[in-house]
């Protein structure tokens, strides 16, 4: 009998795990993005208005603003947060990544706002569901959850840089785009898109690169090592 006992509690004990397993698997299968993430995103414009639009968030610290390298067209540009329109802030270079097509701008203006916490891409794996935020039109936004469809290594200027694919995001316009994990938490950029005529049908494949080489300036509060 008191074998039964024992046999009976770890049963409810292993179906307790169960239970609480697959609850934290819904919250994690659950997740969208806060009104404050929202608000930590935004396009990068040119002062001239003569570059097109390329998306950045605030990250670390409501000091630091980061895009891709290539929509860096000028030291100093503004920063337009896409749920605050109003409230435009100038950002100057700060630090750049060539081969990661990463900038870093620091807001030089009076004005601050929420930010994105930064995840730990090494914990990122091929399977993994992320949300990117891109758009559907400059003034609507698009939150897309799909799964990561490989990791892989390309050279840029003598250095093998790796990336990750992600199909079904990257059209025109979404550079810049953050890519979330299942926490809230950015580990990537979307760099660029291409259309993949090998699917059917076709569509847009994303290459986001990882905010590693970043991590130092975002926890050191914008000061250099």
């Amino acid at each position: 009998m008191k074998e039964f006992t024992v046999f009976i509690k770890c049963l409810m004990l292993t179906l307790l795990f169960t239970i609480v397993l697959s609850w934290v698997d819904s919250k994690a299968e659950s997740y969208l993005p806060s009104k404050a993430d929202l608000l930590a995103i935004g396009n990068i414009i040119a002062y001239d208005k003569s570059a097109r639009y390329c998306y950045g968030f605030r990250v670390g610290d409501s000091n630091l603003v980061v895009t891709c390298r290539h929509c860096a067209v000028s030291d100093s540009m503004i920063f337009r947060p896409l749920m605050e329109k109003r409230y435009d802030t100038i950002v100057k270079i700060f630090e750049s990544s060539p081969e990661y097509d990463l900038a870093v701008f620091k807001n030089i203006s009076l004005i601050s706002g929420p930010q994105l916490n930064v995840g730990n891409y090494n914990k990122t794996a091929i399977g993994d569901t992320v949300t990117v935020i891109t758009y559907r039109s400059l003034d609507t936004m698009l939150i897309e959850r799909r799964p990561i469809n490989g990791i892989y290594g390309t050279e840029e200027n003598g250095k093998i840089v790796e990336f990750i694919e992600i199909i079904g995001v990257g059209a025109e316009g979404t550079s810049g785009s953050p890519v979330l994990n299942d926490q809230g938490q950015v580990v990537a950029i979307v760099s660029k898109g291409t259309i993949d005529s090998t699917l059917t049908p076709p569509q847009y494949v994303a290459a986001a690169f990882p905010l590693k080489r970043i991590w130092h300036f975002v926890h050191s509060n914008g000061r250099k090592k």
